[in-house]
Order: C-alpha cells, then sequence, then structure tokens
C-alpha cells in the first residue's frame, strides 16, 4: 500500500490541472506536499557560498559526515524547505548532516562549484 506522503501528492498533483498554471503556481502547489521532518530533527538555514541552503540534522547524530543533497524538480519544483522529511530520514540512516542546496537548474553548475568550495572551509565542517 502507498505512503500516506505518496497519496497527499498524488491527489495534490491529481486535483490540478498543471497545465493552466503557471510556473510560480506550480512551484508553489508542490511546494506544499513536503512532509515535515520527524521531533527533534534541527533544520538551519545557511548561506553557503553565496548559494542558499540548510542544514538538516536527525535526532542524535554529531558533527562528522557529511551528506551533499541536490534535489530536482524539472525547472518547476523542489526546494529544500520541500524536502525536510526525507533528508531527515536520510541524515538517520546515514547517520550524518546533510547540506541541501536551493538552486536553479540553469545555476547548478556554478553552485555546485561554489557549495563544494564552502564545505572545504572550516567553517562548514566543524
Amino acid at each position: 500500500m502507498a505512503s500516506e506522503q505518496l497519496k497527499t501528492l498524488l491527489e495534490l498533483v491529481g486535483s490540478a490541472d498543471l497545465g493552466t498554471l503557471t510556473l510560480q503556481e506550480r512551484r508553489a502547489l508542490m511546494g506544499s506536499a513536503g512532509a515535515p521532518p520527524p521531533e527533534g530533527t534541527q533544520v538551519d538555514p545557511v548561506d553557503a557560498n553565496g548559494v542558499p541552503a540548510e542544514w538538516v540534522v536527525a535526532a542524535g547524530v554529531t558533527a562528522g559526515r557529511v551528506v551533499l543533497y541536490f534535489h530536482g524538480g524539472a525547472y518547476q519544483f523542489g526546494s529544500p524547505a520541500r524536502l525536510r522529511g526525507l533528508l531527515a530520514l536520510l541524515s538517520a540512516a546515514a547517520q550524518a548532516r546533510v547540506l541541501s542546496a536551493g538552486y536553479r537548474l540553469a545555476e547548478a553548475d556554478e553552485a555546485v562549484e561554489r557549495i563544494g568550495r564552502w564545505l572545504r572551509e572550516d567553517r562548514a565542517t566543524r
């Protein structure tokens, strides 16, 4: 049986004719479908060398290991905020802090380079 999150997403997508929505309306619609992170998850917004990002850290995870996560979205949706629930589960499973980058596809190459530099600096990996 499908998860509650999948059911919610299917209902959400099925309730709207995406072809009639503007790009901003599509992003807002899909952004409302994200599951909240589990209790005890820490979410900290950061500026990762000019790229907006969030640290998502599940309860009990300590500093040391890092997962860098770039969302998908086909130019229409995808953001760190929408994926907090999923990233908290990833953080717990990997026992690592997850850095989720906020970017648009057209900026992806530059964003990857800037975040890579930022992660190598002491201030990001303490």
